[in-house]
């Protein structure tokens, strides 16, 4: 039964890649021509191109990681990371959910947040003190990127390490709580 996964390698058809990753009952490659091919099993695959937030140009993907629902996919130029995620139009049936994995949304991570004196997003702190926040340039610099079911890190030319995600309990071991805001710069 082949070390337990119950079939043998087959390639897939027409795909030709420089980085591959799995997630729950999907796959994305970062294809040789810079661009994203995202799959859910049993269903057609989605091409994605994206672009750089910083240079309005083509970002040439060199690298994905999967996890859960979420691809994340790297610009080799820019070091911009982008977060890909399935947006799934739920319909209800007979008291039953039903959902397409057709459509994918795409977000580029941003560099942090940064106080502003002219609106934002609201953030309280443990001490009760409102600031208002907005966010600030996306995140370049990055060499690799791994993800996890609820984070992600981001491996930085300079050698140091971001994480970001799920706060709870201390858990990215960033040595904050929830409340604190993170931010590459």
């Amino acid at each position: 039964d082949n070390a337990g996964l119950g079939s043998y390698p087959a390639q897939i058809s027409g795909l030709t890649a420089v980085s591959v990753a799995t997630g729950d009952n999907y796959f994305a490659a970062a294809t040789t021509d810079g661009r994203v091919d995202v799959n859910r099993f049993g269903t057609a695959s989605t091409t994605l191109t994206l672009t750089s937030g910083s240079t309005g140009k083509q970002a040439r993907i060199t690298q994905v990681a999967a996890a859960s629902g979420t691809v994340l996919a790297l610009d080799g130029d820019t070091g911009e990371v982008y977060r890909i995620r399935h947006g799934i139009p739920w319909t209800k049936q007979d008291g039953y959910q039903y959902g397409s994995y057709s459509t994918w949304i795409v977000e580029q991570i941003r560099a942090g947040m940064v106080p502003s004196h002219t609106g934002g997003s609201a953030k309280t702190t443990e001490s009760g003190e409102v600031t208002t926040f907005h966010l600030s340039s996306y995140v370049t610099g990055i060499v690799e990127i791994s993800a996890g079911d609820e984070h992600m890190l981001m491996l930085h030319q300079s050698g140091k390490v971001y994480v970001m995600g799920n706060y709870k309990n201390l858990s990215l071991g960033a040595g904050r709580g929830e409340s604190e805001i993170y931010g590459l710069n």
